[in-house]
């Protein structure tokens, strides 16, 4: 089987959105630190569960290019209930020189183990604000995403998959719908969808660039020093001065685009 390949970000946004988990963040991180540790890492949800691979040698400092693996089993009730049952029957796996893994201390550091480095500087997502009826779900504002602007990469999506997979006009809405989810990993690590950011990107510096370009340069501060501190005791006639050689600052509005 070959397994489509995912740098951190995208499989953490596979198994906390985009994918059949939905888990947690905090929970999402802990499986992703378990495959990196141990090589990979079956995790249980609804309706199966998910088996994330690290493509890499396990325990190691990631690099900067490290790759996961998401890959999600769809189960009957019956297959649920047997799976449930092997992980209660389990034994606890024994590394040597390590303490023996078990569920409840895959979240403690043991000694001597290294963790994958920190990643400093990425801001964090912003919370969700409340809509004006005071609900954060989906689910009670649908007329706005009915209505609302599609994001520049959906509508690559939609571009590359009329071009790459099918044309969705052919396709009834339930079969549309599973394709959509099925094929949308390989929408993100196509070469198109690589292109079409970094053609965004570029046209972002370019305006923001010639906005930096036509921007007023800052008048200089005035001097310090006992000549200032003189003029500035004696009393102030008429109208107020301006400070001498500062020209005042003309209004501008921004002409960057908002995404």
């Amino acid at each position: 089987m070959k397994l489509i390949r995912f740098p951190g970000e995208d499989a953490l946004y596979m198994l906390t959105t985009s994918g059949m988990a939905h888990f947690p963040e905090a929970r999402a991180r802990r499986v992703l630190n378990i495959a990196w540790e141990f090589g990979n890492k079956a995790e249980p949800c609804d309706g199966g569960y998910v088996h994330v691979y690290y493509h890499g040698e396990p325990g190691q400092p990631v690099p900067k290019d490290a790759q996961w693996s998401v890959v999600e089993h769809i189960m009957s009730p019956a297959e649920r209930k047997e799976f449930a049952k092997a992980r209660g029957n389990r034994k606890p796996l024994v590394i040597s020189s390590r303490e023996p893994y078990t569920e409840r201390n895959s979240s403690e550091l043991t000694r001597g183990e290294t963790m994958p480095p920190v990643k400093r500087g990425r801001a964090k997502p912003a919370v969700q604000e409340p809509e004006a009826n005071g609900s954060t779900s989906k689910l009670d504002n649908v007329e706005k995403y009915m209505t609302g602007n599609i994001t520049p990469t959906l509508t690559d999506y939609a571009t590359w998959f009329a071009s790459e997979v099918t044309d969705p006009d052919k396709l009834d809405s339930e079969r549309l719908i599973a394709m959509a989810v099925t094929f949308y990993g390989e929408f993100q690590a196509s070469d198109f969808n690589k292109d079409q950011k970094a053609a965004r990107k570029e046209a972002r510096e370019t305006r923001a660039t010639a906005n930096g370009d036509d921007a007023d340069e800052p008048a200089k501060p005035a001097a310090r020093g006992r000549g200032s501190r003189a003029a500035a005791s004696k009393p102030a006639t008429g109208k107020p001065a301006g400070r001498p050689g500062r020209k005042p600052a003309a209004a501008r509005s921004s002409g960057a685009a908002v995404y």
